[in-house]
């Protein structure tokens, strides 16, 4: 579906709901993948190398992704960050 305002929810809402129950900016990872700032990032190891490096320490981290869709290969990505424990 397009256009019915999923990146709001996601970028707006969400993001306001994490903050408002103490997530800290620096724990919050956004990407928007259809941002041509994030071309690079399309590239299925370069995106989770960019988040692994956002992540400094061993506390809980929430990615928020949109337009994945774009990402090749994006299921390795997200079984990779998975694996971590302090991934949400």
């Amino acid at each position: 579906m397009r256009r019915y305002g999923k990146s709001y929810l996601l970028f707006t809402l969400f993001y306001q709901y994490l903050k408002n129950i103490g997530v800290t900016e620096d724990h919050i990872i956004m990407i928007a993948l259809d941002d041509i700032e994030s071309a690079d990032l399309r590239d299925p190891l370069a995106l989770y190398k960019y988040i692994k490096a956002k992540m400094v320490d061993e506390d809980l981290y929430y990615i928020l992704l949109d337009e994945v869709q774009l990402v090749a290969r994006f299921e390795e990505v997200l079984n990779s960050l998975l694996r971590m424990d302090n991934v949400w």
